[in-house]
């Protein structure tokens, strides 16, 4: 199937898409006020959704107006394209691992792995077999990026459905695969019911879809081609194709993360690890997860920003005391008689600026001496730190 980049009859008559253009007022701000009305019966039935509503009003405008800002660049250099598709996959994985209630150490990745790697491949196929437009430049922004956002924004849904399933069922119901692996079946044939219910959840919306195409509701991309002037029938063998591809896509990507998962919650002794699933008590959305991620990258600035000022703190102090000992001396706690034998020893009393490091204080109140690898006390002057710093 070749891309006919515009109909034949534009050079002659002006395209259809240019025929009239939406403008912001009147005729956006009509649509918003429509809209509205949402608001207006939440209100009056008690719904509490409007801050859910206008949160979502909000976010569609603001998104779809930076992607037409985004966009419009990037037509006109094809070169910035691969890294706008990084950046949908990258956003479209985060947008799945937030939606499960439970999580597991390295889940992204395994995400990334099934959306992105499913993407590509089809993305690929696409190119070279289904829709082959025109240009020798594959990453033709006005055919790809539209491509894989639709290839994205449908998969997200079915691998996000199908990792809930399979993570709740492993983290609270997994006593049948308990059973089933103490009777000798390994992970994958003890874990085969959850699989294929998983698979069955994620791709049934997409298998609703394909049914009622053409009949109850007619696709995006067949109605902004047949808006742009195309054949009807052109623009159905289009949707078509689209179909099947996004079917492909969220298959290929359901079945990779619930098996990645599956083999993570069941190790490689086939024994259930329910303990590596980490049930989240925080809403999904990926801009929660941006503001957690934000929140922890502070923290480790803070973290660091500390050390780099103890750090700064324990070299001063080691260049006041030259002969301090090297980091491979260790330290035992020391007890009352101890400090009443470096008393004896007219080493002085506990807090006095004595002229080692021999004994120091890890600032709760205990201290400890300094010995060599066989354990024996160091015999020199002693000083006490009491921050406990410069080890």
């Amino acid at each position: 199937m070749e891309v006919s980049t515009c109909p034949e009859d534009c050079l002659t008559k002006g395209c259809p898409a240019e025929e009239y253009k939406l403008e912001i007022v009147p005729d956006l701000t009509l649509a918003a006020a429509l809209f509205s009305l949402n608001g207006v019966l939440s209100i009056y039935l008690s719904l509490g959704l409007n801050r859910k509503l206008i949160t979502a009003a909000l976010r569609c405008v603001v998104q779809l107006s930076v992607l037409g800002l985004v966009l419009n660049p990037t037509f006109e250099h094809p070169s910035w394209v691969p890294v706008i598709l990084v950046i949908m996959i990258l956003v479209a994985a985060i947008e799945v691992m937030s939606r499960p209630s439970y999580s597991y150490s390295g889940m992204y990745y395994h995400i990334l792995l099934g959306v992105g790697g499913s993407t590509i491949v089809v993305v690929v196929f696409a190119r070279y077999c289904v829709i082959r437009w025109e240009g020798s430049r594959w990453f033709e922004p006005k055919y790809l990026i539209p491509l894989v956002g639709m290839l994205l924004g449908n998969t997200i849904s079915g691998v996000s459905l199908g990792l809930t399933t399979v993570l709740e069922e492993l983290a609270a119901g997994g006593e049948r695969v308990e059973v089933l692996l103490s009777m000798g079946a390994n992970r994958l044939e003890a874990t085969k019911g959850v699989i294929q219910r998983s698979l069955h959840v994620a791709l049934v919306p997409m298998i609703n879809q394909m049914s009622v195409v053409g009949i109850v509701s007619l696709p995006g991309m067949m109605t902004g081609q047949m808006l742009a002037g195309a054949d009807p029938v052109q623009a159905s063998y289009y949707q078509m194709a689209i179909l099947f591809l996004i079917g492909t896509t969220t298959a290929l990507g359901s079945i990779v993360c619930v098996l990645l998962a599956v083999c993570w919650s069941v190790d490689a002794d086939h024994r259930l690890r329910s303990d590596r699933l980490h049930l989240r008590n925080r809403p999904a959305g990926i801009q929660v997860w941006a503001i957690s991620q934000t929140m922890k990258a502070i923290e480790r600035m803070r973290q660091f920003g500390k050390r780099v000022y103890v750090a700064g703190r324990g070299g001063i102090r080691r260049s006041w005391y030259s002969d301090a000992p090297s980091r491979s001396w260790a330290y035992n706690p020391i007890n009352g008689e101890d400090m009443e034998e470096l008393g004896d020893e007219g080493l002085g009393p506990v807090g006095s600026d004595i002229g080692s490091d021999d004994v120091f204080s890890n600032g709760t109140g205990q201290f400890f001496r300094e010995h060599d690898g066989d354990g024996h006390g160091v015999k020199s002057d002693v000083v006490i730190v009491p921050d406990g710093g410069g080890k």
